[in-house]
């Protein structure tokens, strides 16, 4: 006989990852319309839904990660051809589909304005890398009850017209600013980025540095991206942002900070790569993108890692749980301080320096 399987086990849970063209129109079709309640934005380029007790993680386009260099995603460009379908089961399917299609024509000058021709809430493609996503219960559901294929409403809201497919590799025009501080020992630094790649890197002693490089498919929408830097009482922040719905922009930061810094760094969509002491509170969270990790070889910290979709490598011995998808425990004596980093859709490595 043949023993079960060890795959699913407890705590295992299942997130719907889309990229949009228009993630505030997809916000408003998801939460207007079918009802999900947001439970998390990230910089205007990613949110998290909780519908039904699952997750929906909409995320903006972005282009190739290191990992995988090859790869980019975009919106489909073919209304007609569905890739994609979420199944829902109701106990009346009649009244169901009436409600939501009233529900849909109520917030169409808002979420589907398809008489103006600029189609709604737009889903794509699954990204290299997700937003933070919580553990919650098992959502238990009656197996008797009527199923609904919303297939109509989704496509609607999930593909759009004429979308040109764009990635990062089209960002022709780029604009650099640079900053530096000055900061006492084991300061903080607080990252904020909405796409784009983030790379922190030992330097100077009582020194940041940041490099911040602005990119776009269109030299206007330069000026639209916003890079803050403010210095702290006990360390730097940095903070980019983008308007809604503009696509295919991104800001690269490349910093560089004492090695006992401690980091908060927040990505929306790109690669994230840490080389540090990691010592006291270090946290890393990316919706769309990979995390790397490069840490000494006496580092002693404890770690709670987990990816949505993706897997996990450690390349130290791990004290506590190690699977793919997740890992808690300590490395070393777990002395010196904690490192947590959380991805929906990329991979996380922790490797030596």
């Amino acid at each position: 006989m043949r023993s079960p399987a060890p795959f699913p086990t407890d705590g295992v849970e299942l997130t719907q990852l889309f990229v949009v063209s228009d993630l505030e129109r997809s916000k408003r079709f998801y939460r207007d319309v079918l009802g999900a309640s947001l439970y998390r934005e990230y910089g205007g380029t990613s949110c998290v839904l909780d519908f039904q007790g699952s997750w929906l993680l909409l995320v903006t386009s972005g282009g190739p990660t290191e990992d995988k260099p090859t790869v980019t995603f975009a919106p489909p460009s073919d209304p007609n051809t569905v890739s994609h379908q979420l199944t829902i089961r109701v106990p009346d399917f009649g009244r169901t589909s009436a409600d939501a299609k009233n529900q849909l024509q109520r917030t169409r000058p808002a979420c589907h304005p398809s008489c103006g021709g600029d189609r709604a809430a737009r889903a794509a493609r699954p990204l290299n890398g997700s937003a933070a996503v919580p553990r919650k219960g098992r959502w238990k559901m009656n197996r008797h009850r009527v199923i609904l294929n919303v297939a109509l409403i989704l496509s609607m809201a999930a593909l759009g017209c004429n979308d040109d497919p764009v990635s990062v590799s089209s960002q022709t025009y780029s604009e650099l600013s640079e900053g530096s501080f000055t900061v006492g020992d084991s300061g903080v630094l607080e990252v904020s980025n909405t796409a784009g790649k983030v790379e922190v890197l030992p330097g100077d002693s009582g020194v940041v540095h940041v490099v911040a490089t602005k990119r776009a498919e269109q030299e206007e929408h330069l000026d639209q991206i916003a890079v803050e830097m403010v210095q702290l009482q006990n360390g730097v922040s940095v903070t980019t942002t983008s308007p809604s719905g503009l696509n295919n922009v991104s800001v690269d930061l490349e910093i560089t900070v004492p090695s006992d810094m401690r980091p908060t760094l927040l990505n929306g969509a790109g690669g994230t790569i840490y080389e540090g002491r990691a010592k006291g509170e270090c946290r890393f969270l990316t919706g769309a993108g990979s995390i790397e990790l490069k840490l000494p070889a006496d580092v002693n910290a404890e770690v709670s890692l987990s990816v949505g979709a993706g897997s996990i490598r450690v390349d130290f011995p791990v004290n506590g749980q190690v699977g793919e998808n997740l890992v808690e425990g300590t490395i070393g004596t777990g002395a010196d301080g904690r490192i947590e980093a959380r991805v929906g859709a990329g991979n996380i490595t922790v490797s030596r320096q």
